[in-house]
């Protein structure tokens, strides 16, 4: 039984290296350049009701997110990155 420490070397991809042989436990570091943003603050970012924010999420549509417990969260990069999208998209 192996145990793998994940290591982010960039938001894409991860780096996996065998830790321990006999401990069950995963390491997940995250880089520091991931910061995690709640639903209010990607609604004060950029204009759209919390509630639009929610229906968009059960669409399919807007900002990547992921659940992460109870709490749906979104990465401050993949939001800025919608944002740009939607300005290229608008011409």
């Amino acid at each position: 039984m192996h145990v793998y420490s994940l290591v982010a070397q960039d938001q894409l991809s991860c780096q996996h290296q065998i830790v321990d042989d006999h401990q069950r436990t995963v390491v997940i570091v995250l880089s520091h350049s991931t910061k995690l943003l709640r639903i209010d603050e990607v609604s004060t970012l950029t204009g759209v009701p919390e509630s639009t924010l929610r229906y968009w999420r059960f669409c399919g549509s807007g900002p990547r997110s992921a659940k992460l417990g109870r709490r749906v969260v979104y990465r401050e990069a993949d939001v800025l990155e919608w944002i740009d999208a939607q300005f290229e998209q608008a011409g």
